[in-house]
């Protein structure tokens, strides 16, 4: 009888290794599915974002002013980031997730009928603004995730928006290359983006698990952050400030410009980033079973730093392409560790507070990483932002 249980054990043990990666996503709990397909629908719409830099520099837009009008648009940002992330505690996630979404439908909706590099200002300073909200989404995710799945979880809720720039990117890549090649074309992308994120609004609203506020008294608004703490932080603020240099602002025009490319080389490379950030996902979904996640998060870090030597040192697209599987295989193992640690550590009360307070605190880079970038890429070439 006891080894009959024992083989009973080791068979369901062997299902369990043997799950497909379908399977595995189907068993997570239906709030959760559903709050992932939520962002696989808003991830897929921020092909515009992607879109933005191609049509400033379509525009007519030097990459000097595009910089400026970035770090201009972070200044006005930061203020009401702090101001905000006072009272993120305070209301309901889903009411902060269905205001951004609905806030996330003006920049596009601006660019739709932008000529002016003022235009684009007012547009850019609007999506800095959806940013704030940010932080409601690790509260809701806090309340959600079970501790034990956190990191399965964060890696397939990396993995499947990627589905969406698989599918459609090359697709829209090639008919504004070589079908629709007028700004008419992108301005019916932006317009189409507006009022697809409309629709996603509902989806907090209306099929997501209720998750009531977290109230906050007065004297708990400062937070005491553990040692442990500080040192995730600081690891995060400096790859996040590293990575600004290499933003999708100076990747277009570095690819448009000194490469002579096209809109369809700027979308492929999201394109090799979404198959390698599902390759790399699934590889290493079950990883920190084998692993600290401090270590895995290192090596995250240390394929950043490849990324980032490969295209300081790209002679052409191939370079680049190779360098962006780099930086996809990196943040895919990076992003669920790191986060992960940062729910570990952050006290449950403060979380909302915490992850606005460091918005804010990365907020601050975008004010002189884009005007210092555009300033040195135009002045003395692309090799000094990306070194």
């Amino acid at each position: 009888m006891g080894n009959n249980s024992k083989s009973i054990n080791e068979n369901k043990s062997f299902r369990k290794v043997a799950v497909s990666p379908i399977e595995e996503f189907l068993g997570f709990d239906p709030n959760i599915k559903k709050y992932m397909i939520m962002h696989l629908i808003g991830g897929g719409l921020l092909i515009y974002s992607t879109l933005t830099p191609i049509f400033m520099n379509r525009l007519g837009i030097s990459l000097i002013n595009a910089g400026l009008i970035f770090s201009i648009a972070s200044i006005i940002d930061i203020v009401f980031t702090y101001i905000l992330s006072r009272f993120l505690d305070r209301i309901s996630p889903n009411v902060g997730m269905i205001i951004d979404w609905l806030t996330e439908s003006i920049p596009p909706l601006i660019y739709s009928f932008a000529t002016t590099s003022f235009h684009m200002f007012l547009g850019i300073f609007s999506t800095k603004i959806t940013n704030i909200l940010n932080p409601v989404y690790k509260v809701y995710e806090n309340e959600i995730f079970p501790e034990k799945e956190r990191d399965l979880i964060y890696t397939y809720h990396l993995m499947l928006p990627e589905v969406f720039t698989i599918i459609f990117y090359p697709i829209i890549g090639f008919l504004l290359t070589y079908k629709f090649t007028s700004l008419k074309a992108f301005r019916t992308v932006f317009f189409i983006c507006a009022v697809g994120y409309i629709f996603v609004a509902i989806i907090p609203y209306k099929t997501l698990k209720w998750v009531k506020p977290t109230k906050i008294s007065k004297e708990n608004l400062s937070i005491s952050i553990p040692k442990d703490l500080i040192n995730v932080a600081i690891a995060q603020i400096c790859v996040l400030a590293a990575i600004s240099f290499t933003s999708p602002l100076i990747t277009s025009y570095f690819i448009l410009e000194k490469m002579g490319g096209t809109v369809l080389n700027v979308l492929l490379l999201e394109v090799i980033s979404a198959v390698f950030v599902i390759i790399t996902g699934l590889l290493s979904k079950n990883l920190n079973s084998k692993i600290s996640r401090q270590k895995i998060a290192q090596y995250g870090v240390i394929f950043f730093i490849v990324y980032a030597f490969l295209l300081m040192i790209a002679k052409n697209y191939i370079y680049v392409l190779i360098a962006f599987i780099f930086y996809a295989i990196g943040h895919t193992v990076w992003f669920p560790h790191h986060y992960s640690l940062l729910m570990e550590f952050v006290p449950k009360e403060n979380r909302g507070q915490f992850f606005g307070s460091m918005s804010a605190i990365n907020k601050l880079l975008g004010v002189c990483v884009p005007a210092i970038s555009g300033v040195l890429a135009s002045k003395f070439g692309f090799l000094y932002p990306l070194a």
